[in-house]
């Protein structure tokens, strides 16, 4: 926008725009000549069409500022995410808790079915089962892994299933069932795989499973090792006999079986 001055001095016509004093004597023209020339030249911009589209102009944002822009906006939902995150996994585990305490079994008193060895019984009314040997294994690789005063229980076991009953087979709720001899007092569990890697000739390929059934064969048999107090006279054998409904155990009764140790094996 061009705003004409007429020097006072010299008379000679310049744009203040672009110089401030006039380009032919240096003459500073006067302040309310300048406003006047500026009213002036706004008057005569509005007049024209082209010029007032210019005026009226309003620049692109530059992309820097697109972004923040988008970044602010999305500063709600990164909050709700935020909320989302912390507290869903609490309210999971909450709702997992809740679901375990409402199939939380209460027993007064456990169920026992009294087995003696090589006596079969009928394991979830599927699998037959027999506990036929039961001996003490003695060797200087045994003695070197177990507890002073601890001893090596070695169960021999073997079992058919009936093969009409395959379809209510369920691999996953036999690994949950794990055996445990007891004196009365104390329990212990059944040894894994690892623990006795060292003596292959007594469990590491005749392990007996009762997830092993379907996938092999109907008739299986091996040995179930467990550690005993060497003192112990009277040990019972105890497998759980259990159903499963909505993921929960339900304990229906245990299978004991009262085992005679007599023997030792080298």
């Amino acid at each position: 926008m061009q705003i004409m001055i007429e020097c006072e001095y010299c008379g000679s016509l310049y744009d203040f725009s672009e110089n401030h004093t006039c380009p032919n004597c240096a003459a500073i023209p006067d302040k309310k000549k300048v406003a006047a020339a500026k009213a002036a030249a706004k008057a005569e911009a509005k007049k024209s069409p082209e010029i007032a589209v210019k005026l009226d102009y309003t620049p692109e944002k530059p992309p820097s500022s697109m972004f923040m822009t988008v970044i602010v906006k999305l500063i709600p939902l990164w909050i709700f995410l935020i909320i989302v995150l912390t507290y869903v996994p609490e309210m999971a585990e909450n709702s997992v808790a809740k679901k375990a305490a409402e199939n939380l079994q209460v027993i007064d008193e456990i169920t026992y079915a009294d087995h003696a060895m090589n006596e079969e019984f009928l394991y979830d009314d599927k699998i037959t089962l027999e506990i036929d040997d039961a001996f003490y294994a003695e060797s200087e690789v045994v003695e070197a892994l177990l507890p002073d005063g601890m001893k090596l229980l070695v169960v021999h076991i073997k079992g058919s299933i009936d093969e009409d009953k395959y379809d209510g087979y369920d691999y996953n709720d036999y690994a949950r069932v794990n055996p445990y001899i007891t004196n009365g007092v104390i329990c212990r569990e059944k040894l894994g795989y690892s623990a006795l890697n060292s003596i292959p000739e007594i469990y590491g390929t005749t392990t007996f499973t009762l997830t092993n059934f379907y996938s092999f064969s109907s008739e299986r048999d091996g040995y179930w090792c467990f550690i005993a107090d060497e003192n112990d006279t009277d040990i019972s054998l105890c497998i759980g006999d259990y159903t499963v409904k909505d993921y929960a155990l339900t304990l229906e009764e245990v299978h004991r079986i009262d085992i005679t140790a007599a023997k030792e094996e080298s």
